[in-house]
């Protein structure tokens, strides 16, 4: 509104209005944190306030049995949710360690036995959304940890050698004659298995094939092989960067695309496209045959398998097959979650124009971006894919996903859920697990996002949209409305 007797609007300062986006988290987050107003906490006091919660939850994980089962699961929800208590301004890397409680939940639950074999699928699409809308949002740029970049990178090249042992001891596990579990709980490990080594594992992977030394390059080979997705490192890098937003990239959802149709055409064009991609490579630098990056994932996975079914047999194969199924099954979820109906515009020489942070979804939300190294500021990956994951920021002209998913209940909050300026004004509630389980239903997907997009599309009128409708600018009806 116009100041009392100017005549002219007020602007707002760049500081106020950074701050007025913060609060506005409120809409579905009980926290917004690293506002301006936050307190400081020195890097030293957060690394020990997280390395006491890493040591408290590593202790209920150990100590309590598996015959406890419930008692642990409650135990490290209640643990989670202490996490929205700890500051975190990006310093320590201990706050990205959290999904490492993912297998205690998988095993225990399987040896306690029933459906408590299935749990982390509860602990993962339940728990996380909860502890998501506890610990709240962060709007801040977490440059602080690129002064000491070290232990991130450890943690990285850590998960590569937990995952492996994970995989084998489910194995193990599900094989055994001592625990004697049913092909429904086998399946139900698996599941959670892949829970970990999709959510933890490939998501690492994600991060160490964007970096150039030997040792990350190798662990994040080793990591794609295990979840038999040995081509992604190739397709990721060469392929889904250079063609995101665009018709050819198999990562890309389209406009009314549901998520199953999705994931079958993705998992399809990715391997080949993986393959054309490394043989222009091979030929474009005089390369013979056998330096195809592809062929040493691949056999790392058959021997996986091999190695599975020699010390475990058909049991051990199914371990190996579900978490694998699972894993991919989990990434492809976020990747039709950050790119939907995002298109980038075609240039007039039949180029496209450059990726911009409107290209990918955002969501800032605190826990979710811990436990996935901050992939969901997925606008700052994309138009910095060099900047390691502790360096990622929330970009202000991302488009944000919906708010209110998970915690919004009866017709008024399913109303300001679906309020389409929503797109444009409010920061965005996470895109995993909570909006994972949203895709997977596509009516349910369809009347979360829709209004969304168009939103999104109304705001930029003179785009030429090649799915879905190309509504007016922000403010007019659409057509028929």
């Amino acid at each position: 509104p116009p100041a009392a007797g100017s005549g002219r609007p007020r602007v707002r300062p760049r500081s106020m209005a950074r701050s007025s986006s913060t609060s506005t988290a409120g809409a579905w987050a009980l926290l917004s944190h690293n506002g301006k107003s936050a307190r400081v906490v020195s890097p030293q006091t957060q690394s020990l306030l997280w390395g006491c919660w890493a040591l408290a939850t590593a202790a209920v994980c150990v100590a309590v049995p598996a015959s406890s089962f419930p008692t642990l699961a409650a135990a490290l929800q209640a643990l989670l949710l202490s996490t929205a208590l700890l500051p975190d301004d990006g310093s320590s890397a201990i706050p990205h360690c959290v999904g490492f409680t993912i297998p205690f939940i998988a095993f225990k639950g399987a040896l306690y036995g029933g459906p408590w074999a299935w749990y982390t699928l509860a602990y993962t699409f339940i728990g996380f959304p909860l502890t998501d809308l506890v610990c709240g949002v962060d709007l801040s740029e977490k440059r602080a940890a690129a002064a000491a970049p070290g232990p991130f990178r450890a943690y990285t090249l850590l998960v590569a050698p937990v995952v492996l042992f994970t995989i084998l001891l489910a194995a193990h596990v599900a094989s055994s004659p001592a625990h004697a579990l049913t092909t429904l709980e086998t399946i139900g490990l698996g599941l959670g298995v892949g829970v970990f080594s999709g959510g933890v594992g490939m998501v690492a992977a994600h991060e160490l094939c964007h970096r150039a030394q030997a040792l990350e390059v190798l662990s994040g080979h080793a990591l794609v092989a295990m979840v038999s997705y040995g081509h992604f490192a190739v397709e990721h890098t060469l392929g889904h960067h250079k063609r995101v937003a665009t018709d050819e990239d198999p990562a890309t959802a389209r406009h009314g695309e549901s998520f199953w149709a999705f994931v079958a055409r993705a998992v399809a064009g990715e391997l080949p496209s993986a393959w054309r991609l490394e043989k222009e490579r091979l030929r474009a630098r005089g390369l013979p045959w056998h330096r195809n990056q592809l062929l040493p994932s691949f056999l790392a996975t058959a021997l996986l398998y091999c190695l599975a079914h020699a010390l475990y047999g058909t049991r051990g194969l199914l371990v190996v097959a579900t978490q694998s199924a699972m894993a991919v099954l989990l990434f492809q979820s976020a990747n039709y979650v950050e790119h939907y109906a995002l298109e980038r515009e075609a240039g007039p020489t039949g180029g496209h124009e450059a990726v911009q942070a409107r290209h990918s979804w955002d969501s800032p939300a605190r826990f979710t971006n811990q436990l996935l190294l901050n992939l969901q500021r997925h606008a700052d990956h994309h138009t910095r894919p060099g900047a390691r994951y502790q360096e990622l920021s929330v970009v202000q002209g991302s488009p944000k996903l919906p708010a209110g998913c998970a915690r919004r209940a009866g017709a008024a909050g399913m109303r300001g859920a679906l309020d389409p300026r929503s797109a444009l004004t409010r920061p965005a509630r996470p895109a995993d697990p909570t909006m994972v389980l949203v895709a997977m239903v596509p009516p349910l997907w369809r009347a979360v996002m829709h209004p969304r997009v168009e939103a999104h599309r109304r705001a930029l009128p003179a785009q030429k949209w090649r799915h879905g409708p190309s509504p007016g600018k922000v403010g007019e009806r659409p057509a028929g409305g």
